[in-house]
């Protein structure tokens, strides 16, 4: 991870959203954050913006949805290490 994004506050504050199991508020920073990566950052971003939306689904009985978002997010994860 670049050490640009490691420093951006947003980044950080969508970390603790999303450590906090704040799914929709984290997702909404990470998904500006994706707006403007490229490469294998916007890959490991993405990741996390599909498991945030996975709880959301989940918190709201979509078993399937979330099942289909967790597979996406964590193959992506492993795709880039």
């Amino acid at each position: 991870m670049s050490s640009d994004l490691q420093v951006d506050k947003r980044f950080q504050k969508a970390l603790e959203l999303f450590n906090d199991a704040n799914w929709y508020l984290a997702h909404d920073l990470f998904e500006e954050l994706w707006q403007e990566t490229h490469g294998p950052e916007r890959v490991t971003i993405q990741a996390f913006l599909q498991v945030a939306v996975a709880q959301v689904h989940l918190e709201i009985g979509n078993n399937v949805g979330a099942t289909i978002l967790y597979g996406e997010g964590l193959g992506r994860l492993r795709r880039v290490g």
